[in-house]
């Protein structure tokens, strides 16, 4: 599992008696399981008192048998598989000494789920703050638990920050209530963020030089550039929770003065991490480890294959679409009486199929309808295919006349699907087990040297090999690739949790506000598939070509050509229907025949010699109709 988050440290004030602090503690931590899909692991218990073996035993009832419970007597305790733990203690003053024995633990890089009660705290915000640089770092979320004065009621407490003009100010807020009588709360149990609105106050970006993440934050002199996820995040939570925020160089010893103003808070920092940090103080609530992609690009298009690419696909299946229509209503056509034929396209067309693909190709038409409607109709299938043909010869033209290349590898599963071959650093050997599919057969490990990977791999892609690189070293890899066209730079972040070799570090601060904004962005917990999701913004961001590739036409951008029409095409089929449904059944054609005129006689004509009868005109009126 690669994304993992530390859950909730609650703190659970003054002396408490009674079971009801142990169900109260049960619900929000079962609350925030379900909430968060995490398991309580093991309970650790501080110098053990009546009150707090009371509190053990109740928890012992609700709690699985399985949960190992620890003692601690100011000695190390060794954290090696957990993920949570339940702290006990009697006092706050132990919680110095407790916290020292924590940091060796870390070197498991475990973020620990830490539930902390404390018998007395005598001052509650000063003792949080103090907590806040030690054990509740690794926290998400800190709830208190305090004894009301009202009888049998405990308060379920947090700390808002960021609640007034002074940004770095916190007060208690009160979340709910829980009788201890009755063992219910008040009102619904609901886990939120602990952060809602941060009233324009001023936040820091820190950001270091030597920070060899490329895609985060770059510097160019006196401009800072933003790129890639964490910018976005930042912007996503600005708008969010009302924060305005600015990027700010420093170096390492100038952090703790920025980082302790009054009036401003680091959202989140940049360093190199050779070894496991030792103290929990250090351990962020989220922590990303970029692993980095090198890639051949995307194979060239064929002649053949660009034919078909000046439209989109659903361009082309409407356009196959309708000439199926039109060809089979041809075809059903042939097997009806004539006079259907007549009021479809005449009877002096013999060929219509060869009429449209004559039209649609521009050659000129064999022969046009007699009737007014289909004549209209085929006129405005005329225009239509000079539309279309401009639109796909100009498409055409450009995309001839550039080199254009298939779409890139953009995740994982497509490098797993095309069957490449992964070259990787040895230090990736169990991350790759972990969460690739990948045959053995089908990857190569080499020394830790990311230079000698850079190599081999620059000797290897000469070749129409399947290959790809693995590293973490980012700015190796752009100086090595960053010129060269014929590769890509395929970024692939892990949430993970814990100190790793090179890792990019959150500020404590808002690690709630990035978490709850990660989990709307993430479908799941697989890298990959947010990735997958939002590829647009990985794929800017490592992309180093500028060159602008034509785009393909949609229905959107043909949208005039193919629709201006159609009313017009609507009224024609409409008179067309009504000429069938009130057609007459049948049509009689009158034909008058005259009687032969002989030639006038030349000279003087005696009017008497000429006279003109019924008899010699015949009329006659034949009835004919068409079988």
């Amino acid at each position: 599992m690669f994304i993992k988050f530390s859950l909730i440290s609650t703190l659970i004030y003054e002396k408490i008696l009674n079971n009801g602090v142990a169900k109260a503690m049960f619900d929000v931590i079962t609350k925030a399981q379900i909430f968060e899909g995490w398991k309580l692991d093991f309970l650790i218990l501080g110098k053990s008192s009546y009150e707090i073996e009371e509190i053990v035993c109740e928890l012992h009832k609700i709690l699985s048998p399985t949960v190992p419970i620890i003692i601690y007597r100011g000695k190390h305790i060794n954290i090696t598989d957990t993920n949570s733990a339940v702290i006990l203690t009697k006092s706050s003053k132990y919680l110095n000494k407790f916290e020292s024995s924590f940091r060796f633990s870390t070197r498991q890089r475990k973020n620990l789920n830490i539930f902390v009660y404390c018998e007395k705290i005598e001052n509650k915000i000063e003792s949080f703050n103090v907590m806040r640089y030690s054990t509740v770092r690794a926290s998400m979320f800190e709830y208190f638990f305090i004894k009301s004065k009202i009888a049998n009621i405990i308060e379920l407490q947090t700390i808002s920050w960021f609640s007034d003009k002074i940004c770095n100010h916190g007060h208690f807020v009160n979340i709910n209530s829980y009788n201890i009588y009755t063992q219910k709360w008040i009102k619904k149990l609901e886990i939120k963020p602990k952060f809602s609105n941060f009233y324009s106050c001023k936040l820091y970006a820190g950001f270091n030089e030597s920070t060899y993440y490329f895609h985060y934050i770059r510097k160019f002199g006196n401009k800072i550039e933003r790129f890639g996820i964490i910018p976005m995040m930042i912007e996503i939570l600005a708008k969010l929770v009302n924060f305005t925020y600015s990027y700010k160089e420093y170096s390492f010893a100038m952090f703790e003065n920025i980082n302790r103003k009054e009036d401003n808070l680091n959202i989140f920092i940049h360093q190199k991490q050779t070894i496991a940090l030792p103290s929990l103080e250090n351990i962020p609530v989220i922590e990303t480890s970029s692993i980095v992609f090198v890639i051949p690009p995307g194979e060239l298009y064929t002649i053949y294959e660009k034919l078909f690419l000046p439209f989109d696909r659903t361009i082309w299946i409407l356009l196959g679409l309708t000439f199926h229509i039109a060809f089979l209503i041809i075809f059903i056509l042939n097997f009806v009486k004539k006079e259907w034929k007549l009021h479809f396209y005449g009877l002096n067309v013999n060929a219509p199929a060869l009429n449209v693909l004559s039209i649609f190709f521009g050659i000129s038409v064999t022969k046009f309808p007699i009737r007014n409607t289909p004549r209209f109709i085929l006129a405005l299938f005329v225009l239509f295919c000079l539309v279309f043909q401009t639109c796909y010869q100009s498409k055409l033209f450009e995309f001839m006349t550039s080199e254009m290349r298939k779409p890139e590898i953009q995740t994982i599963n497509e490098l797993d699907e095309k069957e490449f071959t992964i070259h990787a650093s040895i230090i990736f050997k169990e991350t790759l087990k972990n969460f690739s599919s990948w045959p053995s057969s089908r990857v190569e490990y080499a020394p830790s040297s990311i230079p000698k990977i850079v190599y081999k791999f620059s000797e290897i892609s000469t070749t129409n090999e399947r290959i790809a690189i693995i590293s973490t070293k980012d700015i190796v890899l752009i100086n090595e690739f960053k010129n060269n066209v014929k590769y890509k730079i395929l970024n692939e972040p892990l949430i993970t949790t814990g100190v790793t070799l090179y890792s990019h570090y959150y500020n404590n601060f808002l690690s709630e506000l990035f978490y709850e904004t990660l989990r709307l962005l993430l479908p799941s917990g697989i890298p990959y598939n947010f990735i997958q999701s939002h590829r647009e913004i990985f794929y800017k961001i490592s992309k180093e070509i500028d060159d602008i590739e034509p785009q393909v036409l949609s229905l959107y951008d043909l949208d005039f050509g193919f629709f201006i029409w159609l009313p017009f095409v609507g009224v024609s089929i409409i008179v067309f229907l009504l000429e069938l449904i009130f057609r007459p059944k049948k049509l009689k054609i009158v034909k008058i025949k005259f009687a032969k005129i002989h030639p006038m006689p030349q000279g003087n004509i005696d009017e008497s010699e000429v006279s003109l009868t019924c008899e010699d005109m015949k009329i006659s009126e034949e009835k004919k109709t068409f079988n």
